[in-house]
């Protein structure tokens, strides 16, 4: 059960990377003409080492963060859980 939680939470995560990834280029093919009229001939550079890094701390705390309160939850048995009144 735990395997499936981590799986649902990188498939989060590469979602939110890859809507990142759509987004920052969307911006940055707009703002490349405006930069030409000026006179600039803007040069699209990926610094990769912090973006790759920045991308895998975000996919290693959602995998945490969906992985520490499944495991908790799925130390009471399911019987007990469900007798519970709020």
């Amino acid at each position: 059960m735990l395997a499936v939680v981590g799986i649902e939470a990188l498939l989060a995560a590469a979602a939110g990377i890859a809507l990142a990834w759509l987004v920052a280029g969307g911006m940055l093919l707009g703002l490349a003409p405006g930069l030409r009229v000026g006179g600039a001939t803007p040069e699209m550079v990926v610094p990769w080492t912090p973006v790759l890094g920045v991308a895998g701390v975000c996919a290693a705390v959602a995998l945490v963060a969906a992985l520490i309160p499944a495991a908790l939850a799925l130390r009471t048995p399911a019987a007990r859980m469900a007798a519970v009144r709020e």
